[in-house]
């Protein structure tokens, strides 16, 4: 007879059927014996459950011997006792009576003892062998059982797993066929047990293998949240959550160690809000596990918390106690320079003890946890730091435009005085025009610093590009008349209209202007064209292009020269270099307009050229009035002006220059004097410097505001801020407008000629 290999239903091999040659024949025939080993193997193969087969397999056995009772002892996973006996045709009592039954009980007949040995075991006669104790007897004896014999069944380490027994009515040796029978019993028995082991041993690694998955998937996920670098407190919590999960605790939390030294809870699992409360700061003489932790720079774990010396008597074991906590592990966050950082816990209703496996993933966990709140700490410093330069150039900015109020205020009153005088005009030209370049320094570090924050905003409008490159002219004029260069400007004639906003557009072509000329010489050559076209979608474009006869550019330089602080030309002998902000300023300015600008040059000594494109939008076909051109046809009238500044120079000087047009003007040196002269005068225009002594300019303005008067006086703020949040601020207060120091003369006194007018106002 061939030895059949048996498989169970995933393909495994379990084990084969290895008869003696003689046994078909004994046991009841070849085709008998193989219809009923393969109807016991199909039920193996086919998962059906392992009690379903043994009972088979003992209705087969008493099939092929009519006469005998055949039963399975199995043993319990320990190997010490039994777990259960199948027997089709045996009495409840008999197979119940086995139950936790100890192997090596001498007392309990031939099945314990082959299990216990590992040895087939014959009784020829049950009533008077001595290996039964009187009560084992008795229920062999009540069952119909006189002679037995055990077979026990083996598994493939060769370990003594269940026994397969036959008991026969009459005493008396077994026969060769009842042999024979025994071993075919035992051999299915033994691939039934091994194959039912088998699909244990799959479904659990399955599951472990689902479980770990599932683990690694929430630490894959947590990894690609870190990356994106989402919001931290919703990061916080997730990782209390995987913990949890890993870890298979009912409570979880999460710590940040904070320069005082104390631990500041990041998020909680689990916790009512008194536990919230109580573990909110932590501090290094805590008597929890985290306060050990946090003084021994070590895991701490405590599987029972009643029998946890550190924590008797505490006050965190009376809340571990409230929440009923009966086991706590806390896992300090280590960053990558060796500091801790933070803790981690996880806490259990009843004692615990944690795998290894367990630890191993919870410590990706704990890795990726270090980082986030690391990152977290670096990024809150970096945020510090940027909060502590934003008021540093904005007090630097304030403290720079203060004295240069003033100086651009007498240089105005030089130049109008002394209109005729050459010499004192030239040097008047000069300090105005040095004066602007800083100012605009000033502006553009504090431009870079509000991109850079992402609170740089435009005032987008319809707009004319030859509006605004006229604007850029007249900005860089003077600069480029001094240094007797030529410029040539070139624009189509139909206007072409953009969505912009018309000041900081203008600031880009001014920047670029005035790069064109501070690079070239003497008698230089500057050319600005546009260029309408359309892209590779059909949509309509335009090209500004900004050529110059200068010193040109290298290209490495052309590759970096719009990051910022970059600067082409770092030599001593290079007296034109700047800081290195007017470019980055141009590309960021120009791509929030939603275009592009491109540097090109032949090379060093040939010259640049600057390409600005830009959307073109559909003009607008209203033609409303202009406020601003309205103004400028009627005559300005004369105005009683209250001038508050502490400032006593910048306050003299702008008196001199409004008086000089016309205007009454009275001067206060703090905020309440102001008030009070305000009160007395009732001016027309109030002109208040923000940062005064005693009363600021923005309770002087609010103050005036609740006054029945004060609703006709037209409120004009003086600040060295000129942030959109300064701006802002003064609105608020009651101002109708804005001026940054240091104001240009021309501009106020343009703002001031619309006062009174209709409607002008109030725009």
């Amino acid at each position: 007879m061939p030895q059949p290999f048996v498989e169970n239903a995933e393909g495994n091999t379990l084990g084969h059927i290895d008869f003696p040659a003689a046994a078909p024949a004994a046991v009841g025939g070849t085709g008998k014996l193989r219809v009923k080993q393969n109807r016991l193997l199909e039920m193996i193969t086919a998962g059906a459950p392992l009690e379903d087969c043994l009972i088979a397999l003992t209705e087969v056995a008493c099939e092929l011997h009519p006469a005998a009772r055949a039963g399975v002892v199995l043993a319990a996973a320990d190997g010490r006792t039994v777990e259960h006996v199948y027997a089709a045709h045996l009495p409840p009592e008999f197979t119940q009576a086995f139950h936790g039954v100890a192997i090596d009980d001498g007392t309990a007949g031939t099945c314990c003892a082959a299990l216990h040995t590992g040895t087939q075991m014959i009784c020829n006669d049950i009533e008077r062998d001595p290996r039964w104790s009187p009560s084992w007897r008795r229920l062999c004896l009540s069952a119909g059982l006189r002679a037995c014999l055990s077979t026990p069944v083996f598994d493939n380490l060769g370990r003594s797993i269940a026994t397969f027994f036959i008991g026969f009515p009459t005493a008396g040796e077994p026969d060769e066929r009842s042999r024979h029978l025994a071993d075919f019993g035992a051999h299915l028995a033994s691939v039934a047990i091994a194959s039912k082991r088998v699909t244990d041993e799959l479904v659990r690694a399955r599951q472990e293998l689902e479980e770990e998955l599932a683990d690694t998937r929430l630490l894959q996920d947590i990894s690609m949240r870190l990356l994106a670098s989402g919001d931290a407190d919703s990061l916080y919590r997730e990782i209390v959550d995987a913990a949890a999960t890993i870890m298979q605790s009912q409570f979880a939390s999460m710590q940040a160690l904070m320069d005082d030294g104390r631990l500041k809870l990041l998020a909680s699992l689990g916790f009512d809000a008194c536990a919230d409360e109580f573990w909110k700061w932590v501090t290094l003489d805590s008597k929890s596990t985290c306060g050990e932790a946090l003084r021994t720079r070590r895991r701490v774990f405590v599987s029972d918390l009643e029998q946890c010396g550190f924590m008797a008597g505490s006050d965190d074991l009376a809340t571990y106690r409230h929440l009923g906590i009966r086991a706590v592990q806390t896992t300090p966050l280590v960053s990558r320079k060796g500091q801790v950082i933070g803790m981690i816990s996880t806490h259990w209703h009843t004692p615990r003890e944690v795998s290894e496996h367990d630890l191993r993933l919870f410590d990706i966990l704990v890795r990726q946890a270090a980082d986030l709140v690391d990152q977290r700490m670096v990024e809150e410093t970096l945020k510090d730091i940027s909060r502590q330069k934003d008021l540093f150039l904005a007090q630097f900015a304030h403290e720079l435009r203060n004295p240069l109020a003033p100086i651009r205020n007498v240089a105005g009153l030089l130049k109008q005085k002394y209109e005729a005088d050459p010499t004192v005009k030239a040097s008047a030209e000069i300090i105005l025009r040095q004066t602007g370049h800083f100012a605009r320094l000033v502006d553009d570090l504090l431009d870079v610093s509000r991109i850079e924050q992402g609170r740089f905003g435009l005032k987008l409008e319809p707009a004319t590009l030859d509006g605004i490159i006229r604007h850029a002219v007249e900005t860089c004029r003077p600069l480029i008349d001094a240094r007797g260069q030529h410029l040539d400007i070139s624009i189509p004639e139909e206007p072409v209209a953009l969505e912009a906003d018309p000041v900081r557009l203008a600031q880009v072509f001014a920047n670029l202007l005035t790069n064109a000329s501070k690079y070239s010489d003497a008698d230089g050559r500057i050319t600005l064209r546009v260029e309408r076209y359309e892209d590779a979608g059909g949509g309509a474009r335009v090209a500004v292009r900004i050529r110059d006869t200068g010193i040109g550019l290298a290209a490495d330089d052309i590759r970096r020269l719009f990051q910022l602080f970059y600067q082409a030309d770092r030599s001593l002998e290079n007296s034109r270099g700047g800081l290195g902000v007017g470019l980055f300023l141009v590309r960021r300015l120009v791509e929030l307009h939603h275009g592009t600008v491109e540097a090109q040059s032949p090379g060093v000594g040939q010259g640049a050229e600057f390409i600005v494109r830009l959307p073109v939008t559909t003009p607008r076909t209203d033609t409303g009035p202009v406020a601003a051109d309205t103004a400028q046809e009627a005559p300005a009238r004369r105005l009683r002006i209250l001038l508050a500044d502490d400032n006593d120079d910048a306050a003299e000087s702008m008196a001199e220059i409004l008086k000089l047009h016309g205007h009454e003007v009275a001067i206060a040196r703090d905020g309440e004097q102001a008030l009070a002269q305000a009160e007395s005068w009732r001016p027309d225009v109030l002109l208040l410097d923000i940062g005064m002594p005693r009363l600021s300019g923005y309770a002087v303005c609010e103050r005036i505001r609740r006054e029945p008067w004060g609703g006709d006086t037209t409120a004009i703020a003086m600040s060295g801020y000129g942030g959109s949040a300064d701006v802002a601020r003064s609105m608020e207060a009651g101002f109708d407008h804005h001026f940054t120091k240091p104001a240009d003369p021309l501009e106020l006194l343009r703002y001031l000629a619309t006062v009174g007018k209709a409607g002008l106002l109030s725009e």
